[in-house]
């Protein structure tokens, strides 16, 4: 009788378990699909930084275009003016203010920065994220990652599948918001030939990080 009953008790624990591991599968694969489904888009955006104490610090605008699976351009403009570009191999960073360019593998970008999941909805690095779904059209999305320089990116959908706001909260407890605003969406055929080739700035330097 008590072997009966540990064998029912483990088999509940096992049930329980598969229960919530498809759950979690089933909620990754929605926003998935979500993101499979907007293949590529142009938007512009608003940006606050907020600090830990809830003190908006800055502000900015900016653009994104992005196109599935592995170029994007998010130009971010004054104060803080500097542009992250994927070409389809190499992530770069400009900062025009130290006039530095900094060139990334775009593989082990993906997996330090869980918004570059927007370009690849079927990457092998989604394993290494958890994604909550908070209602219909709201996820969040956390690295399994413990020394992750982000904790939590947050995305919000409208009725329409559109992203209507992105926030990331970073290890720090600074929080940078993305409200999104003039989302067409697009394939690359709708971008010039050269649009997403980076161009080294005349004049800056280049930290080459790539391996």
């Amino acid at each position: 009788m008590i072997k009966m009953f540990k064998n029912i008790i483990s088999a509940s624990l096992l049930f329980n378990l598969a229960f919530f591991t498809n759950a979690e599968t089933t909620e990754m694969q929605q926003l998935q699909q979500k993101l499979v489904s907007i293949s590529g888009f142009s938007a512009q955006f608003k940006q606050q930084v907020i600090d830990s104490k809830k003190q908006v610090v800055q502000m900015s605008n900016g653009q994104i275009d992005l196109v599935q699976p592995d170029k994007f351009k998010w130009l971010t403009g004054a104060p803080n003016e500097n542009l992250l570009q994927s070409d389809g191999k190499t992530v770069w960073f400009y900062d025009p203010f130290v006039e530095q360019v900094t060139a990334y593998d775009l593989s082990e970008t993906i997996k330090a920065n869980p918004i570059l999941l927007l370009m690849e909805p079927n990457s092998k690095a989604w394993q290494q994220y958890q994604v909550k779904k908070l209602d219909q059209n709201q996820y969040e999305v956390l690295p399994t990652d413990k020394d992750s320089q982000i904790v939590k990116l947050s995305l919000i959908f409208s009725e329409q599948s559109k992203i209507e706001s992105l926030q990331i909260l970073d290890r720090q407890g600074q929080t940078s918001l993305y409200q999104l605003s003039n989302f067409k969406a697009k394939a690359l055929k709708d971008f010039e030939a050269n649009f997403f080739d980076f161009v080294m700035p005349i004049g800056a330097d280049l930290d080459d990080q790539r391996q």
